[in-house]
């Protein structure tokens, strides 16, 4: 059995609250590769790169490779605010992002704490475009 582990209280919360509605499952973390289960599929995944959380930006994300189709995807995580700034156009029009914005909403008016988590492709050219030294 996986131990569920993170570096914040947040971070535990968010891993237990998804494996617990059953959206995925953390499997296996070296240094180098991150396993998940997402439904019936299992992605195996190549650690890239972390930009650590930080006061201000307010979230952090991970870069990884697909060790099957080799593309490079970006995950973050951080507030709400954070995340929908950099949405696109058609992800801030979309359903999805209307419930989220009204699960948010809901949550915060029971006084509690909310992450938001979201991901997509990075092309090879973007990530070599950035610089990681700071």
């Amino acid at each position: 059995k996986n131990l569920l582990t993170g570096a914040s209280l947040d971070e535990q919360c968010l891993l237990k609250s998804v494996k617990n509605t059953d959206v995925a499952e953390f499997i296996n973390k070296s240094a180098k590769e991150i396993k998940i289960r997402i439904g019936q599929a299992e992605m195996d995944y190549e650690f890239i790169c972390m930009n650590e959380f930080s006061s201000e930006r307010k979230l952090m994300s991970v870069v990884v490779r697909d060790k099957v189709d080799g593309k490079l995807y970006v995950f973050a995580k951080g507030a709400e605010t954070q995340i929908f700034e950099r949405l696109t156009p058609e992800s801030h029009a979309s359903a999805m992002k209307t419930k989220i914005d009204a699960q948010v909403y809901n949550f915060g008016c029971q006084g509690l704490r909310t992450l938001v988590f979201a991901m997509r492709e990075m092309s090879e050219e973007e990530y070599a475009s950035i610089d990681w030294s700071n």
